[in-house]
């Protein structure tokens, strides 16, 4: 039987410390080439890649390790290397990588996200590592990854109440044999992940796991000792390519995803659904599934990803025991049935971001999802406490600068009814083709519009009047 090929993405392995020869080592050039890596690494202080090497050779001697170095002897690097690595790896046949690595920063999720899933969807069973920070991690918090952390970290209970991208709590190995000396090493997640690491390549060896749902749930079934699984819970950021069934387009703004025909039977990995009438036909496709409507249904897949609405009021409500200061600003946008919500939503967030803000911009609708907008069903927005507690933990540890509900007149009656107090109200009324946009803080009017379009331009307006208006506090002082 082959061996398992497992690649370490990180800042490479030193062979002569390990006494191993590695199956290849390579790095990524200025020109986002994969080369032999030729650097001698004897010297370097830093031992973060030989480590995680040592630690999947502890436990899983029979692998396959491969080395591909995309980070320098301090542990940075450019996020542009990770797509070349992935590259090499399908190429090459790997089918476990282990990435103790990441970013917390906001503006890197989309590009991640968008790799990660392209070679997920081809078969790469992708571990990564927490930070140690505290907050959520990319790639480590994305549904296509298996998300590791240690398991006596003090911050661990939190992470795992809020259901905030980690799968795995895993034990770490304090002492090591390096160059025949042992050595004691760091208790961190980047250390817990190999271990994880080693666990899944020993699935894929025993030729029982094939991908990472499959890697979810066996580790829960086979490996109950050493490590803790987290209750599954998951966003629809997985999907690469989906095929679209009886859903309406809701907004001019692009799926974040791209869009395939029916007729392409093979190249897609999710379907999107609205109602249960063809759910049978659907999961008989074997393909990941986000399932819109209302209706309940609850069936548990081992081999595939499965979304709705009513999976993420049961996230919110085991959120409900969690409770963290919510000191942000609060932008409320209440607008017509007719009114593209979304498209503003999507635009005022990319407005905010390009000022360096990073805001949580939600929406009542469940399509919003399939933009990247968080989804916030209408039942939890109207238990005070539960939503409280659940967006004060999803702001601290996404660490956002301020929120944004979308709301249709008639689903909230009254301002007062909302669980949080609004900084800033943007209204639009629609009558006929003319759109009535107001803007209000607290005391006064920020700005009125009369227009037949809510264009790119004038949410950059809005979103330059609403900035002024929160800011100016603090410039005061």
């Amino acid at each position: 039987m082959p061996k398992v090929k497992i690649a370490i993405i990180d800042n490479g392995v030193d062979e002569t410390r390990l006494n191993y020869n590695m199956k290849s080592n390579i790095c990524i050039n200025p020109n986002g080439r994969c080369i032999l890596d030729n650097q001698n690494l004897s010297n370097m202080n830093f031992m973060h890649g030989t480590i995680c090497a040592a630690i999947i050779q502890n436990h899983f001697p029979d692998s396959e390790i491969y080395s591909l170095r995309i980070l320098d002897e301090n542990g940075k690097g450019e996020i542009e290397c990770l797509e070349p690595a992935l590259e090499w790896c399908l190429e090459s046949g790997i089918s476990v990588v282990n990435l103790s690595l990441g970013t917390t920063h906001f503006k890197d999720k989309t590009g991640i996200r968008k790799i990660i899933n392209h070679y997920a969807n081809q078969g790469i069973c992708i571990i990564a590592a927490t930070s140690n920070s505290k907050y959520v991690t990319y790639p480590a918090s994305f549904s296509n990854v298996l998300g590791v952390a240690i398991r006596d970290k003090p911050y661990n209970e939190m992470m795992v109440k809020t259901k905030l991208g980690l799968d795995v709590l895993s034990p770490v190995e304090q002492e090591l044999v390096i160059w025949g000396k042992n050595i004691v090493i760091q208790r961190s997640n980047s250390y817990a992940t190999p271990f994880v690491t080693a666990l899944v390549g020993k699935l894929f060896s025993e030729e029982i796991c094939h991908n990472i749902v499959e890697a979810k749930c066996l580790l829960k079934k086979y490996y109950k000792e050493g490590i803790e699984l987290i209750y599954e819970s998951y966003e629809p950021d997985w999907i690469c390519n989906a095929q679209i069934r009886n859903v309406t387009k809701k907004s001019k703004t692009s799926y974040y995803f791209n869009v395939v025909k029916e007729s392409d039977k093979n190249e897609y990995d999710t379907i999107i659904i609205n109602d249960l009438s063809s759910i049978e036909s659907v999961i008989a496709l074997n393909k990941h599934i986000v399932y819109l409507g209302e209706q309940n249904f609850e069936r548990e897949f081992g081999d595939r990803f499965f979304w709705s609405p009513y999976k993420r009021v049961q996230t919110i409500k085991c959120c409900c025991s969690c409770s963290m200061d919510m000191e942000v600003p609060i932008i409320l946008c209440e607008s017509d049935n007719n009114v593209d919500e979304i498209f503003l939503l999507t635009e005022l967030r990319e407005a905010f971001s390009e000022k360096g803000y990073n805001f949580y911009a939600a929406s009542l609708d469940a399509e919003s999802v399939l933009y990247e907008l968080e989804y916030i069903p209408i039942e939890c927005l109207r238990e005070r406490d539960i939503i409280r507690n659940f967006l004060s933990c999803e702001i601290h540890y996404k660490q956002s600068d301020g929120i944004m509900l979308g709301i249709k007149k008639g689903n909230i009656c009254k301002q007062n009814e909302l669980p949080f107090e609004i900084d800033v109200k943007i209204q639009i009324d629609k009558v006929e083709i003319i759109s009535r946009l107001s803007v209000m803080d607290k005391d006064r009017r920020l700005l009125y519009k009369e227009c037949t379009d809510i264009s790119k331009m004038l949410i950059k307006e809005i979103a330059d009047k609403v900035t002024y208006a929160l800011t100016e506090e603090e410039d005061g002082e």
